[in-house]
């Protein structure tokens, strides 16, 4: 498990790390454009679609980082209606399902960057399939997320508690 927790430490710290360096990326770009066009009378070009690919890549690497400790969007009504066992396999389920969505996102987000090769960014003139390319990587590091959680609450034996203990 050792080896394991520190994969998903490694995914972590480096999400968090780009995510950072994309949230001030955008910022400088944003604020200098802003700054230009008061001064000189125009925006940098592309600083708009920068932002909106940076926004988007922000969105799903954010979303690798909460599934590490299972903080996405949930409803939890079952899961507090339910005795401590059978939480644990409610949520255990929970998890396999969205393993399987995530694999089909997968699936699907590889035809977008096949197709986003086709084409390039209307500003900054960049193919598309970079921009896409964080859909399919996303997709497959929140599995390796979900996988190794799944491990560490097995192990625990606590069916979902061990992600809000750490």
């Amino acid at each position: 498990m050792g080896v394991l927790r520190k994969i998903s430490d490694v995914i972590d710290k480096v999400c968090s790390f780009v995510s950072i360096t994309i949230l001030a990326a955008m910022t400088i770009m944003y604020f200098s454009a802003i700054v230009s066009r008061y001064i000189i009378g125009s925006g940098f070009r592309g600083s708009e679609e920068f932002t909106r690919y940076g926004m988007i890549w922000l969105i799903y690497i954010s979303a690798i980082l909460i599934t590490k400790n299972g903080e996405h969007l949930n409803v939890s009504v079952m899961e507090n209606l339910l005795g401590e066992r059978s939480r644990k396999y409610l949520i255990f389920i929970q998890r396999l399902l969205m393993i399987v969505y995530l694999g089909v996102m997968f699936a699907v987000s590889l035809q977008m960057v096949d197709i986003g090769s086709l084409q390039t960014s209307p500003n900054m003139n960049i193919p598309m399939n970079y921009v896409y390319g964080i859909f399919p990587a996303a997709f497959a590091l929140m599995v390796v997320q979900l996988i190794f959680t799944a491990i560490r609450d097995l192990l625990a034996g606590s069916g979902g508690t061990a992600l809000k203990a750490e």
